[in-house]
């Protein structure tokens, strides 16, 4: 949902949910679903700041661990030149995420028990710097643009709550009649957020 307030000021929200199933039972799945809202106003007719929140949920598959997640940001975006544009948002995201965790015993308690391990509930909670850039340049046939950044994904069915690091670069051709044609590459790094 948009609000257009007036011609420079802008209010949007919007949800959304996804889940994830994977084929091995061995890896973990996830239900998760989103909730954003953002205020934006255009400060000239080449600049636009803002400020977006958003509150996300997920709960993995075959494992008891959930994360909730808040995050503020600040968005700004400007055309530089006719023909080139960037885009970009930072700012603080906090995640906590609740897992079980296997733990040894004592053996004097293993024995009497019939059992190596037992299990804890851990509630981690942590604090992020998230943010994205994009810079992009209008060809007379095309789009190319170059785009990093930083931020928090359920994890890959490996691993649960991680933090990625990302970067692309890319080629948009829009000029056929009926065809458009894209050409990316990119980079992203991951680390898990749910192991001690």
């Amino acid at each position: 949902l948009i609000i257009q307030k007036s011609a420079r000021l802008s209010f949007s929200m919007g949800g959304d949910g996804f889940l994830v199933r994977r084929r091995s039972s061995a890896l973990y799945g996830v239900t998760g679903a989103t909730a954003h809202a953002d205020v934006q106003y255009r400060l000239t007719r080449r600049t636009t700041i803002g400020v977006n929140y958003s509150f996300t949920h997920f709960d993995f598959v075959h494992v008891l661990s959930s994360t909730d997640m808040h995050t503020v940001s600040g968005v700004f975006s400007t055309r530089i030149t006719r023909w080139l544009e960037f885009s970009g948002d930072a700012g603080m995201a906090r995640a906590e995420t609740k897992f079980i965790q296997n733990v040894p015993i004592d053996p004097a308690i293993a024995a009497l028990i019939g059992t190596p391990e037992g299990t804890k509930v851990l509630d981690r909670i942590d604090h992020f710097v998230m943010g994205s850039g994009r810079l992009s340049r209008t060809f007379p046939k095309g789009v190319a643009y170059i785009s990093g950044g930083r931020g928090v994904t359920p994890g890959n069915g490996l691993f649960l709550t991680s933090i990625t690091t990302t970067a692309l670069a890319g080629y948009n051709y829009p000029g056929l009649r009926r065809w458009s044609f894209g050409i990316s590459g990119g980079y992203q790094r991951a680390e898990s957020r749910s192991e001690e």
